[in-house]
C-alpha cells in the first residue's frame, strides 16, 4: 500500500454525469496526487478516451504508478481505498465487515441504474428500487452508528464542495 503515487492517478470524465464525482470525491478525500483529463461529453465514443475506455463510459482512471486502467467508479473507488488508503479510515479492517460492506456496494451497483429516457414504467420501477435500497439501507445504517456517523461526516466536508466546484467549472469550459 502506498502513501501517495508519486506519479498523479489521472482521472478521466465528461462533467455532467454522477459516477465521475464519485471518483473526484474519493481522490480528494483521501488527499491523492491526481490530474484531470476532462473532455466534453459527445466525445466519450472518440479517441483519446475510447483508447482508454473502449466502452466509451466515464468515468475511468490510469495509475501510472502501477500501469493500470480501470474503467468504472465501482472498481476505480473500491481500487483506490485497498491502494492509498494507509489509514484505513475509509475501509474496515475485519473479513466479516469487508463483506458486508462489499454486499452493500454490490446492492447499490446492481439495483440503481441512471436512464436518459423517460419511461414512465421505467421510471416506476426505478423510483421504486431506489426508495426500496435507501429504505433498507436507512435500515442497516441505523444499527451502525460508525458508519452513520462517516456518512454524516463525510456529506459535511469542504470536499465535496471543491468537487462540486470542479466538476461546475469543467462544465462551464465546455458549454454544457
Amino acid at each position: 500500500m502506498v502513501i501517495n503515487p508519486p506519479k498523479p492517478i489521472r482521472s478521466w470524465m465528461a462533467p455532467p454525469g454522477p459516477n465521475p464525482r464519485m471518483v473526484l470525491f474519493l481522490l480528494e478525500e483521501l488527499g491523492l496526487n491526481y490530474e484531470i483529463k476532462s473532455f466534453h461529453v459527445n466525445d466519450v465514443k472518440k479517441p483519446p478516451f475510447i483508447n482508454i475506455n473502449p466502452n466509451g463510459r466515464v468515468p475511468a482512471i490510469e495509475d501510472p504508478n502501477l500501469d493500470l486502467n480501470l474503467r468504472d467508479s465501482g472498481g476505480s473507488n473500491q481500487y483506490i481505498i485497498e491502494q492509498y488508503n494507509i489509514d484505513r479510515r475509509l475501509i474496515y479492517t475485519t473479513i466479516k465487515d469487508k463483506h458486508l460492506c462489499n454486499h452493500f456496494l454490490y446492492l447499490q451497483i446492481s439495483a440503481q441504474h441512471l436512464f436518459l429516457e423517460k419511461i414512465l414504467s421505467v421510471i416506476r420501477r426505478y423510483s421504486y428500487g431506489t426508495r426500496r435500497v435507501l429504505g433498507m439501507l436507512e435500515i442497516v445504517l441505523s444499527a451502525k452508528p460508525a458508519i452513520r456517523a462517516w456518512h454524516e461526516h463525510m456529506v459535511e466536508l469542504p470536499l465535496w464542495k471543491r468537487a462540486i466546484e470542479t466538476c461546475a467549472r469543467l462544465m462551464e469550459e465546455q458549454g454544457l
